[in-house]
């Protein structure tokens, strides 16, 4: 089983939120210095980004975190962005390039009643010093709470010698 490191995860999200300011800039974001979302539209719509590195054809479905820390019990995810007022939750498939925008509210009543209908059971992402849980949501199973999705049209993988790994460049 795969322990993740939150040190290594760490530049994959601020990637990914760098990735989001250029690709929405037009709409006037901008980082939040509220640490619990991402960014602001104005001044009042906040923007939680989730930035998951999983191949979309690799899995059909969203891991929806509920807990970030299960022994603490702290929430994530859109349960944690939706008690902390968030409007729009955003998730990242960053292999792909391809963003899916759900209004806070609507995806976690969505998830719910996922949850109770197919009696989804939780699962557990080993983190150093933690563990974090959530659900597999097939993603067809949120197509009717999709906002906006949007796929960037041009990707360019390159080998980087240096750091002996392919990276993703977004143009």
């Amino acid at each position: 089983m795969k322990i993740f490191d939150f040190n290594e995860q760490l530049p994959i999200g601020k990637t990914g939120e760098l990735i989001f300011s250029q690709i929405y800039k037009n709409l006037n974001i901008k980082l939040s210095e509220d640490k619990r979302w991402d960014f602001e539209l104005g001044d009042k719509i906040k923007i939680e980004l989730k930035t998951d590195t999983y191949n979309m054809e690799a899995t059909e479905n969203f891991f929806m975190e509920l807990y970030s820390d299960s022994d603490k019990g702290t929430l994530g995810g859109p349960w944690r962005a939706l008690s902390d007022g968030v409007e729009y939750f955003v998730y990242f498939y960053i292999s792909n390039g391809t963003f899916f925008w759900f209004k806070t509210q609507e995806l976690c009543n969505a998830l719910e009643n996922i949850i109770a209908q197919f009696n989804l059971k939780l699962k557990a992402i080993s983190n150093k010093g933690w563990t974090t849980q959530g659900y597999l949501i097939n993603r067809d199973l949120l197509k009717n709470v999709i906002c906006q999705s949007t796929l960037l049209i041009w990707k360019i993988t390159y080998y980087d010698m240096i750091k002996n790994q392919y990276l993703l460049l977004l143009i």
